[in-house]
């Protein structure tokens, strides 16, 4: 009898630590599940293709986020976001400073810029400017960007399988709780944090 209950026992403890073994490691997805967001500097990106370069510590951040649900993901940022920051940045004043020269104003008073502008049918250069600046991103606000589909886990590599057949498939890499995505268009990692 003695002998029958320690085996009983053993076997019990075997398959309770079997168990908390399995609770612990569950599906490789369920670690990684949950909503993650990262930051981009637009900034030098903004300035290169307008052809402008400013020293300025006003700067053009873009917050993207990633969700990730069984097997499922999401990665998108708002367009209304980034047209407000959009217009945040270039009402600045070194940026705006820099729009002036770009445009081949810099030598015109404020009282001549507000002249100029009111021949163009506004009450200031202000209103020029800022409505001017409205239209040119009132398209972006409009909408969001996003890509959806499923992803896998094989080790350190979550890789990624866009739902529209025009995305090619992207890889990204699970390093202490980020993943970090590499994104050629903008030349840069984008790491995302929980």
């Amino acid at each position: 009898m003695k002998k029958f209950t320690k085996v009983l026992t053993t076997a019990v403890a075997v398959s309770m630590i079997g168990a908390s073994f399995a609770a612990c490691s569950g599906k490789k997805s369920d670690k990684v599940d949950g909503k993650y967001s990262a930051e981009y500097d637009l900034t030098d990106m903004m300035m290169s293709e307008i052809g402008i370069e400013l020293d300025t510590d006003e700067k053009l951040i873009v917050e993207y986020t990633l969700d990730l649900d069984d097997g499922n993901y999401e990665i998108a940022y708002s367009g209304e976001d980034l047209t407000e920051k959009l217009t945040d940045f270039f009402t600045s004043s070194d940026v705006k400073s820099a729009m002036i020269d770009y445009m081949g104003l810099s030598s015109y008073s404020s009282e001549e810029l507000d002249t100029l502008a009111q021949t163009q049918g506004y009450d200031s250069f202000d209103a020029f400017y800022n409505e001017n600046l409205t239209s040119s991103f009132s398209e972006i606000g409009e909408d969001d960007m996003n890509s959806e589909g499923t992803y896998e886990i094989d080790g350190d590599i979550i890789s990624f399988t866009p739902d529209d057949d025009d995305d090619d498939d992207f890889d990204g890499e699970i390093d202490d709780g980020k993943i970090i995505i590499e994104v050629e268009e903008l030349d840069a990692d984008l790491e995302f944090e929980k």
